[in-house]
Formats: C-alpha cells, sequence, structure tokens
C-alpha cells in the first residue's frame, strides 16, 4: 500500500460540522470547542497545552499515516501505556467511524494497520514513545472479531448514522480470523463464558451481532439500501458457513435466525 499517495477522502467541513455538534452536546465549553476547531483545521496550537495525546490524535490537522508519526514523533511528549496503545490500536479497527471518517478513509487506515489478512505478528504502523521500531499490534484476534461484527451489526440494523460496517470491505480478512478465534460466541443456548479465553472479548456481544448478521442474510428486502444489507449480510454468512464444522453451534444459530 502506497501511503504516499493516498488523499483523504472525508470532508473535513462536514467532519467538523458533526464533531462540533457533538462536542456541545458532551458539554465542552465554547471556548474548548473553539480551541479544537482552529487545531483541527490550522495546526493552531495556541491554548490545547491541556489537550491529552487522544485529543491531539483525534483531531489533528492532518489525519494521515506520515501526519501522525509527525504527531508522534514531534508534539507527544507523554508516554503512552499499554493500554493507551491498545486504545490507538482500536481506534483503526473501526473506531474511526464515531470521528465521522468516511468509509473510505476508514477501509484505508484499517488496511494499513491491519493487512488484507489476520497477521499476529503485525506490525503497527505508527512508531509511539519516540521508539526507534514498530510495536506489534496489541489487540487480540477475539477483540478484532469483536469490533468487525459488532459494528457490522450496528451498520444492518441502521442504528447509527456514522456507521458503515467496515467488515464488509474486508471480508478476507474476515474469513482469516475464523480459524484463529475463540469459539465461544457460537454456542448456543443460555450457557456461554462472560469472556473469550483471553479475557479480551465478550462473546456475547459478538454472538447478537452475529444473529444479526445471519437474520439479515436470509428474507431479501425490497428497499435498495435494503438490498445492499441484504448482499453484504449473506456474504458474510456464506463464509461463516463454510467454517461452521469448526464453529460450535453456528448451523444452530442460523435455524434460529430462520425462525425468528
Amino acid at each position: 500500500m502506497d501511503r504516499e499517495t493516498y488523499t483523504l477522502k472525508t470532508n473535513r467541513e462536514n467532519q467538523w460540522a458533526l464533531l462540533e455538534d457533538r462536542l456541545g452536546k458532551g458539554g465542552e465549553t465554547k471556548k474548548r470547542i473553539k480551541i479544537c476547531k482552529n487545531y483541527f483545521f490550522d495546526n493552531n496550537v495556541i491554548g490545547n497545552e491541556s489537550f491529552d495525546w487522544f485529543y491531539r490524535f483525534r483531531y489533528y490537522y492532518n489525519p494521515t499515516f506520515e501526519g501522525w508519526q509527525k504527531l508522534f514523533d514531534e508534539d507527544i511528549e507523554e508516554t503512552l501505556s499499554d493500554q493507551d496503545f491498545k486504545t490507538l490500536n482500536n481506534m483503526f479497527c473501526g473506531q474511526l467511524a464515531d470521528y465521522y471518517f468516511c468509509i473510505e478513509d476508514q477501509d484505508y487506515y484499517f488496511k494499513g494497520t491491519f493487512g488484507d489478512v489476520y497477521d499476529k505478528g503485525q506490525k503497527f504502523p505508527l512508531r509511539i514513545n519516540r521508539e526507534p521500531g514498530f510495536r506489534t499490534i496489541s489487540i487480540t484476534e477475539n477483540a478484532i472479531f469483536l469490533q468487525l461484527v459488532n459494528r457490522m451489526s450496528k451498520w444492518l440494523k441502521a442504528k447509527d448514522s456514522k456507521e458503515q460496517g467496515i467488515a464488509r470491505f474486508n471480508e478476507r480478512y474476515f474469513e482469516s480470523l475464523l480459524p484463529v478465534i475463540d469459539t465461544a460466541p457460537f454456542i448456543a443456548g443460555t450457557e456461554i463464558p462472560r469472556e473469550t479465553s483471553d479475557g479480551s472479548a465478550k462473546p456475547d456481544i459478538i454472538r447478537a451481532g452475529l444473529r444479526t448478521i445471519l437474520k439479515f442474510s436470509i428474507e431479501q428486502p425490497e428497499t435498495e439500501a435494503g438490498k445492499e444489507r441484504f448482499e453484504a449480510a449473506r456474504r458474510l454468512t456464506e463464509i461463516l458457513m463454510d467454517y461452521a464444522d469448526d464453529l460450535g453451534d453456528l448451523r444452530a444459530l442460523y435455524a434460529e435466525a430462520k425462525r425468528s
């Protein structure tokens, strides 16, 4: 992937309008919002000395791999903890949608971070803490799968206008996770562990998302928006069913979806 030639697709004016509205509703002061806006558009750092690293990352004026690397190399002096690093990992695993990046940019950043298929040794694309090398991605295969499934479920149910379901643009990656994830989310009935075996994901949340995908793959709706969701769910369901022998009670969950 050639990062040098990539052009950001998100309309920054529209993005800021949505962010500004959310900041206001979240209780931020007008002064704080103005400081964010100046930083967002012009890299004006006056008044933003109190911003922690996450604020600076989210509202950085040049949200590209090159820009963010410059931010971490030159502007962020605080040390990111291991948990901070996980937070940063998660941003590229679908959470950029929460900050109104368009799906083209989300997909570019996902592939640039995680690759086309799952690799346990994948390196994170940004150096942090001024370290000489790149850290290995710290979120687990189960945590990644949870994000992909949960966000796909939100898009299918159309309850979150900013969500686009990044899994549908990364079907190869979705499939590559199936041989390595914990099978706890695929247990039918009420008995299900509270966490995956590595403690990184909630099986019940994943299972709820899987049920949504399976359900939407069954009945073809009449509207164009509905058809798009049906086709996306159908493709992921076909991938899942190819691995049904190794995914616990997936066939039972699918039969349950058919009855509901």
